[in-house]
């Protein structure tokens, strides 16, 4: 949890300095991390391939999504936060996509966070 974290706070001092794409990158690392500890308290296996990594985030999407707390626009847009780091050019994207795509990504961290922390003897 703690490289979770530090990723989560890392990605905003990018996003001061104008890095968007490692801002982004940085912050579906803090996703990825926080899905990879969530997927092994709840079902006790690990998780590592983005692709299973992705599909989790979905079954939560799905499972969560009546509550309006999660949908599957957050969880695409935080994988988008990934591609744009290798294969997409932001300056063509735009910055007020980037934006919205990376608040997705911050409501989709901590609604992760707030689910690992609904389980007991987790420390943070």
């Amino acid at each position: 949890m703690q490289n979770s974290r530090q990723y989560y706070d890392n990605s905003h001092d990018l996003i001061t300095q104008k890095e968007l794409a490692k801002a982004g990158e940085l912050l579906w690392g803090a996703i990825a991390e926080a899905t990879k500890a969530l997927h092994l308290i709840v079902k006790n296996k690990p998780v590592d391939i983005h692709t299973d990594i992705t599909k989790y985030l979905g079954q939560l999407a799905v499972q969560y999504g009546d509550t309006g707390k999660i949908k599957m626009e957050h969880v695409s847009a935080a994988r988008q936060l990934h591609t744009n780091f290798y294969e997409s050019d932001l300056v063509q994207q735009g910055e007020s996509t980037f934006f919205e795509q990376y608040e997705y990504g911050r409501i989709l961290f901590g609604f992760l966070m707030d689910l690992i922390e609904r389980y007991p003897g987790i420390t943070q």
